[in-house]
């Protein structure tokens, strides 16, 4: 009955449906039991379970199959592990618990999630071998990952996993692909539930690399399916990789009225999961274009449901401040700390770096430029730079891999057996007691090895599965984001082209595209993640990434030639050029972008150099509109009409626009200039308090002669908050 599923909701407790012999079910938490002859498909795949299986239900009440229960396992340690991480999963980290804290916030963020992720590949492993099968766990464990790196990405996290043991007794070392691989065969079981073979449906799509039938999957599925919050959220990670708005939005508003009618009143609690599942329809709400409907479901969600919403409330937030261009109110929410609280400890997959950038974004918009003097730099640094020194260029293990020792934790995995109390006084006064170890396995399944403890131990230390998810390689939306900023960073005069940081990242991208350093067979790594490939092909070749056809492939090569022009990623300061003779400060930490390179924004004088940059004038403003002029005088009259690029907006509107009025005030003439004006006109209609738009459009009206016009909007610059907020010390 109904009465009866909302009371084990909210009672958080899972429900254990068995098959019994005459084909009727029973509840076997509340010993209730139900028979009618029109059954759903729900009920049909519960009949239809075979001897020995069982279905639980998962924290957002949606059913989990368990196959070969009679070969052993401990289902109730299963079922925790799989509500940790699948909630964590769909709040990207934030319910997260249980990290150590010596290395900071970030890491212990890091290490929460690493903590339920190795627990829940364990459990996934356990119950895909030795007769048992739960496919869904292993989904659960790996798709998210494989929608945002893709599969080589995750090879190479195998490839790090095999250097350190499960930390099982007698279970072989972690493999994140052969788990999904195992589990997608099982896409047709028609033992399983419906939604079950959905999800399974799109595993196998990510595991052949085709997300964009995953993404129609996924939205078919929410329409059948509106109170599948996993589904939501894999839908929405999908929707930004790929760059689909437009599937974001419809997905949120299928799901949208089904999760209002759940929400709890004065005499009744919403069903779990609720505000977490409204934070993602606002993200979707938010990347469509309905800000006021965003912006009020975010608010709420944070208000109401913070432990679980705040992280993803604050990624569709980011999107209603961008968009209206309230610049001050990003910066509250994303670059200081009352609003870094919401998100700091999202640290699945680096999302609290992520949402840091966004911080960053904001913040460049009142940079006081070229004098040093960088607020946005340094949550640059503290969001990115970190990652990169700690697991590109760093410290290596005793294998030669980058390896390094995680935190002590105060959370223990799942799988201790019974005998060892978790208690702290039985660890500080241990009490040996016999163990049985044909019982042990029957009844807890497997051990944890006691020889590779969840990096608990200081001295000796021997690499854990804990160790090695907890400083993860940097993944592509990691990597792009970082790209995209330190560009907007050296467009808009914070560092000089010539700065560290670039090599740095060169580094990075090369690393995660020619990770095994051999022979390189699938070229097309990155081809369902257009941003990535456009990212790296500011440092490195264009089709070194993917190759990408279209828009996409227009902006990639555009940004491959603004990337030789600048030289980014070539030079770097030596040794002997890294202190100022005037100042005596080093310029690693202060550049001085205005005093070396005055006539940054003006228009080039090599005749070259010019012709380059009026080819990536065109086809940077082709990306915008969709019309390609001709190359030999940018003829707009006899122009190609093609597809412009589609992507979320602030994932990179403000790289395009900056990139695109560079480059004409590079060119100089008076085509370009006007498009760049138009542009800046655009930006401050839509966005008016926003003092980067102003500061851009000072220097095209600058450039195209119009002194006063020009000096009045670097006075409406400097009156919205530029250059403020920097401390002169």
């Amino acid at each position: 009955p109904r009465a009866l599923s909302h009371a084990f909701y909210h009672l958080h407790r899972v429900s254990n449906i068995a098959a019994d012999k005459g084909g009727v079910c029973k509840i076997v938490a509340g010993k209730a039991r139900f028979a009618s002859s029109s059954l759903s498909s729900y009920e049909q795949a519960v009949q239809n379970l075979p001897q020995g299986a069982q279905i639980h239900l998962d924290f957002f009440g949606e059913p989990i199959s368990f196959f070969g229960v009679e070969n052993g396992g401990n289902i109730e340690n299963t079922v925790a592990a799989l509500d940790r991480f699948e909630i964590g999963l769909v709040t990207k980290g934030k319910a997260f618990t249980g990290g150590g804290e010596e290395y900071g916030v970030s890491i212990q963020a890091a290490h929460s999630a690493a903590l339920a992720w190795a627990d829940m590949i364990r459990h996934a492993t356990v119950w895909n071998s030795n007769g048992r099968s739960s496919p869904m766990l292993a989904h659960i464990a790996v798709s998210s990952l494989l929608i945002q790196t893709g599969v080589n990405y995750v090879r190479r996290i195998d490839q790090l996993l095999l250097e350190v043991p499960s930390g099982i007794d007698g279970v072989p070392r972690l493999q994140l692909l052969p788990l999904a691989r195992l589990a997608a065969d099982e896409k047709q079981n028609e033992h399983l539930d419906p939604r079950e073979r959905t999800h399974l449906n799109v595993l196998d799509c990510l595991l052949k690399k085709n997300h964009k039938l995953a993404l129609a999957i996924l939205g078919k599925h929410l329409q059948a399916c509106p109170g599948d919050c996993l589904g939501l959220s894999l839908l929405m990670d999908l929707a930004q990789v790929m760059g689909q708005k437009k599937v974001a939005f419809q997905g949120a508003g299928a799901v949208a009225q089904y999760w209002a009618e759940r929400q709890g009143t004065f005499v009744k609690a919403s069903i779990p999961g609720y505000h977490a599942a409204t934070s993602l329809i606002a993200l979707g709400t938010a990347v469509g274009g309905r800000h006021d409907v965003a912006e009020q479901l975010g608010l709420q969600s944070i208000d109401k449901g913070e432990r679980l919403a705040a992280g993803i409330s604050s990624w569709a937030l980011a999107h209603v401040y961008d968009a209206e261009g309230r610049t001050a109110e990003g910066i509250s929410a994303f670059a200081n700390t009352d609003g870094i609280k919401n998100f700091e400890s999202c640290g699945l997959f680096f999302f609290d770096s992520i949402l840091t950038g966004y911080g960053v974004r904001f913040a460049l918009d009142r940079e006081e430029r070229g004098r040093g003097r960088s607020p946005a730099l340094r949550l640059y640094d503290n969001a990115y730079e970190r990652v990169l020194d700690s697991n590109v260029l760093g410290r290596h293990g005793p294998t030669g891999s980058q390896i390094r020792k995680a935190p002590v934790g105060w959370q223990n995995s799942s799988f201790k057996t019974s005998e060892v109390s978790q208690s702290s006084m039985r660890k500080v006064f241990p009490i040996p007691r016999p163990r049985d170890k044909e019982s042990s396995l029957h009844n807890d399944s497997l051990s944890v090895s006691t020889s590779s403890s969840a990096s608990l131990k200081i001295l000796e230390w021997k690499p854990s599965c804990e160790d090695v998810l907890t400083w993860i390689p940097p993944t592509p939306q990691f990597l792009a984001d970082a790209t995209l900023l330190l560009f907007r960073l050296t467009l808009n005069g914070t560092i000089s082209c010539e700065n560290y940081r670039w090599e740095n990242l060169k580094n990075a991208w090369t690393l995660l595209l020619d990770h095994d350093g051999k022979d390189r067979t699938e070229t097309e790594d990155l081809r369902f993640y257009p941003l990535a490939c456009i990212a790296a092909s500011l440092l490195l070749p264009v089709n070194t990434a993917g190759n990408l056809s279209g828009a996409a492939g227009r902006l990639a090569r555009a940004m491959h030639k603004m990337g030789l022009l600048l030289n980014l990623g070539e030079v770097s300061l030596s040794e002997d050029d890294t202190q100022s003779e005037e100042t005596g400060i080093s310029k690693l930490f202060v550049d001085m972008v205005a005093d070396s390179s005055p006539d940054f924004w003006l228009p080039s004088k090599d005749l070259e150099d010019k012709a380059e940059w009026k080819e990536i004038l065109r086809l940077l403003s082709s990306v915008i509109d969709g019309v390609l002029a001709q190359e030999e005088d940018g003829d707009f009259l006899n122009a190609e009409l093609l597809d412009s690029f589609e992507t979320w907006d602030f994932d990179a509107r403000p790289f395009i626009e900056h990139a695109t009025v560079y480059a004409a005030c590079k060119c100089g003439d008076y085509k370009s200039l006007s498009l760049a004006r138009s542009i800046c006109s655009r930006g401050v209609s839509l966005r008016p308090q926003n003092p980067e738009e102003w500061w851009r459009y000072s220097i095209v009206l600058g450039l195209l002669g119009d002194e006063v016009a020009s000096e009045d909007a670097l006075n409406a610059s400097l009156s919205f908050g530029g250059g403020q907020g920097v401390r002169h010390d």
